[in-house]
């Protein structure tokens, strides 16, 4: 009955080590349970302040995203009247230039018409010029010269090829130009 006894004391002093192990255990299981719930909690107030932060920035990424499209239409809208001004431009040009053309066509036969038709004139216009009272002897006989062709002066038909020469570079003007219209 010793051994019973020894045996009865060892069972029950492992029975209370094993219920004071067990409490140990259990105390850490609840310790555990309320860091695990802690560190639930945690997660749950970051899950919920990355969810904040993310809509923050989604807010933010689509207004940048409408103010972005905004000033695309913006600058497609001012390139669009940038071309259109130049194309107006172009055209005020083309037309400026068909303008000078007409213009320098219409000046080149202008030019030609007097030019031949004052051919015949220079002679005249010397004898004129001759007849006028109160013109110094000097000058008189200078052009009396002049229209007789005397003391080497060239003669009134030497500017008829002067001006044969100037007729000739307005009527080759006019060629290369075209027609007039």
């Amino acid at each position: 009955m010793a051994w019973q006894g020894r045996r009865l004391e060892q069972q029950v002093a492992w029975q209370a080590d094993l219920e004071i192990r067990m409490h140990g255990l259990l105390d850490r299981v609840e310790s555990m349970q309320l860091l695990t719930k802690s560190l639930v909690n945690r997660l749950e107030s970051m899950e919920q302040l990355m969810k904040e932060q993310i809509t923050g920035v989604e807010c933010r990424v689509s207004h940048a995203m409408v103010s972005l499209v905004q000033r695309m239409e913006l600058m497609e809208q001012l390139a669009k009247e940038q071309i259109t001004r130049l194309e107006d431009h172009m055209d005020s040009f083309v037309n400026l230039e068909s303008d000078a053309e007409s213009l320098a066509m219409e000046i080149a036969g202008w030019a030609t018409n007097v030019f031949n038709s004052r051919k015949e004139d220079v002679p005249q216009s010397l004898l004129q010029v001759q007849g006028v009272s109160g013109l110094p002897k000097e000058a008189r006989a200078t052009i009396e010269c002049l229209s007789e062709g005397e003391l080497g002066a060239p003669s009134a038909n030497a500017w008829e090829f002067q001006f044969g020469g100037v007729v000739g570079m307005l009527e080759n003007l006019r060629t290369e130009m075209g027609p007039m219209d």
